[in-house]
Parts: structure tokens; sequence; C-alpha cells
């Protein structure tokens, strides 16, 4: 790919972190909800029900995804992290990166 999809400059470099830090917020929330409501326990003392919760089943799989959305956030908010840095680098300040967050949140 010769062009780049996104090119962060000093103007939009601020945006482009609430973006991505915004994203990995919501994620994150999201994922504590769901992990908090997704325990997959046995439904009897069955053989299917043992299979069922066990880490080759459904309850496994389930928690496989839920790790792979806490990766992908955590990437994200690497990125972030990275985009925070930048925007140092091009003269804003800690205040101006904060403010452009709070600005997200009264949107």
């Amino acid at each position: 790919m010769d062009k780049l999809m996104l090119q962060v400059n000093g103007e939009n470099v601020l945006a482009v972190h609430r973006a991505f830090q915004q994203h990995a917020d919501e994620l994150g929330s999201g994922l504590q909800q769901i992990g908090a409501d997704v325990e997959i326990g046995l439904c009897g003392r069955d053989p299917v029900s043992e299979m069922a919760a066990g880490p080759q089943s459904f309850g496994g799989k389930v928690n496989q995804l839920l790790d792979a959305h806490w990766r992908h956030r955590d990437e994200l908010a690497a990125v972030a992290s990275l985009l925070r840095a930048t925007a140092r680098s091009y003269g804003h300040s800690e205040d101006e990166i904060e403010r452009s967050l709070e600005d997200r949140a009264k949107s």
C-alpha cells in the first residue's frame, strides 16, 4: 500500500488520539460488563453440561473470544498512548490533550 489511510499531523493528532482512546475506553467498559455476566456454569450434573462449560466447548470459546477483544482493547490503548506522546511532540500540552478528551465526553 503506497498511500497512508490516515496521516497524523499537528492539526489532527488530538482528534485521532481522542478517537482511539474513546474506542479503547468504550470497548473496555463493555468487556467489563460482559465479563461479569458471561460465566458459563453447569446447567446440571450430566456429561453434556460439563462438556458445554469446559475449555474446549462453548464456555472456553466465549473466554477465547473475550480474550481476543481484551487484546484488541490493549492495542487501541497502546496506540492512544503513542498518539498522546506524538501530540506532546507537536507542542500540545497535557492540559490541551486532557481538554480534548473532556470535549469528547460532552459530545
